[in-house]
């Protein structure tokens, strides 16, 4: 986005189109945006952002031609978002994350935005208590985000309130960045996304906040005051960036400090917990888990897994959730099944299927559980429904072929294990599983 704008800025220099030099810059920061356009979505934006440029900066007759280019190419990836590019299941637009905007009416959408404009304003100048995961509901505006809005608001009316005629074209500058900061920043917004907040939604945004920060340095007339407030600021944002480098040296301390400042976060949680895996930490991975389940926390402490579970599907689970809790329960089931707990690894994979009753997974390792008790009748049933949900899981073929080998039949057994072989031909186990069979049998 920014090489294309510095493109555009770069050919428009003159009135006309001039030359090669201002044709290949105009199409340069084109496919610019384009390639920005594709690598993500708010770049739709960025033909308002060079219109909002032409018209502070230039005023003249021929901005919308200049920028027509940038509308077009808009309104054709649009159609092609809602056409051959639309990888959702319905609404290109309404299936995003967070898009709640018919389900939230628009007194409260303004009431979440003003909360969230002096969080985020605020943040930009003290940058407290910065993190991943924030959750609208849980925001709180806190003293330093009104001292970071008091501290912007000074900086555009000192600019504004200075009647130096060499200044006209600055304040026109500095009316372009608060345009700018406004545009880019809206459609990230709760107005659209009244669920959703997260710090780097600032970052073109705050390019327009910067740029007023920039204005008000470049006012000053002294050189020396000049050069001593770029060096307070370099120290004063140069602290804050040891301490979160510090605060996000690695992935542990980096989720520790979400799920403290985020305790709601369940995506937190669960990263939380798959890093207590690989580290072998596993009551407190099952801890993490158990958050994500139940966030009460209530029964945490008691050893009834089942009393959990029934506590857990007794209430129904938000829409949401319910993908990341039965991930929750079905690692819970690995858990128990590596430590030999075989009936809480049974309630935990069958909680599982009840909140995803399509997850082939699940079947897979509930029968492999089964499989170790000696019920195998029951453990091929679910072996089956897991290749019936995906049919080139070859992991089911092969653990079917498995137990088809403990009961003897080795015929139905390599048979499986070809099939699999068919679906992955570099599928090592089942090449293995094949050889052994031949060779004894």
């Amino acid at each position: 986005i920014l090489s294309s704008l510095g493109c555009y800025i770069k050919a428009c220099s003159t009135d006309r189109f001039k030359g090669y030099s201002h044709t290949g810059l105009v199409l340069l920061s084109l496919v610019l945006f384009i390639f920005a356009l594709l690598s993500k979505e708010i770049a739709v934006i960025f033909p308002l952002a060079v219109l909002g440029l032409d018209t502070f900066m230039r005023n003249d007759k021929k901005r919308i031609l200049r920028v027509l280019p940038f509308f077009i190419i808009v309104l054709f990836y649009g159609f092609l978002r809602m056409s051959v590019l639309n990888f959702s299941s319905g609404n290109a637009l309404l299936s995003k994350k967070g898009f709640a905007v018919l389900d939230v009416g628009l007194i409260s959408r303004l009431g979440i935005f003003l909360k969230t404009f002096v969080i985020y304003l605020g943040s930009l100048f003290i940058p407290f208590n910065l993190h991943m995961e924030r959750i609208v509901s849980f925001e709180k505006i806190t003293f330093f985000h009104w001292a970071g809005v008091a501290f912007c608001l000074g900086l555009y009316f000192l600019l504004k309130l200075r009647t130096d005629t060499k200044l006209k074209e600055k304040r026109r500058l500095l009316h372009f960045s608060l345009y700018w900061f406004l545009i880019w920043i809206l459609p990230q917004s709760a107005l659209v996304f009244p669920r959703l907040m997260a710090d780097h939604f600032l970052y073109l945004p705050s390019i327009g906040i910067f740029l007023v920060v920039a204005l008000n340095i470049d006012a000053l007339k002294s050189l020396k005051i000049r050069n001593l407030f770029l060096i307070f600021l370099s120290a004063y944002f140069g602290v804050f960036t040891v301490i979160y480098n510090h605060q996000w040296r690695d992935e542990l301390s980096f989720f520790v400090r979400t799920t403290k400042l985020s305790p709601a976060s369940f995506r937190a949680h669960d990263n939380l917990a798959a890093i207590y895996l690989k580290e072998n930490r596993i009551e407190e991975a099952v801890r993490e888990y158990q958050l994500i389940l139940d966030p009460d926390g209530s029964i945490l402490d008691k050893k009834d897994f089942a009393l959990f579970v029934h506590k857990v599907l007794k209430r129904p689970i938000a829409q949401e959730r319910r993908k990341l809790a039965s991930i929750a329960f079905y690692n819970l089931g690995v858990i128990f099944a590596d430590q030999g707990r075989q009936e809480d690894a049974i309630r935990a994979y069958e909680a599982a299927l009840k909140v995803n009753p399509r997850s082939k997974m699940v079947y897979n390792n509930l029968a492999l559980v089964y499989e170790r008790k000696g019920m195998f009748p029951e453990a091929e049933a679910l072996y089956q429904k897991a290749i019936a949900l995906d049919g080139h899981y070859v992991q089911a073929y092969n653990n079917l072929g498995q137990l088809h080998a403990k009961r003897g039949d080795f015929k139905r057994a390599i048979a499986l294990w070809r099939k699999a072989l068919e679906i992955k031909p570099d599928y090592e186990i089942a090449k293995k599983n094949i050889s052994l069979a031949q060779k004894t049998h």
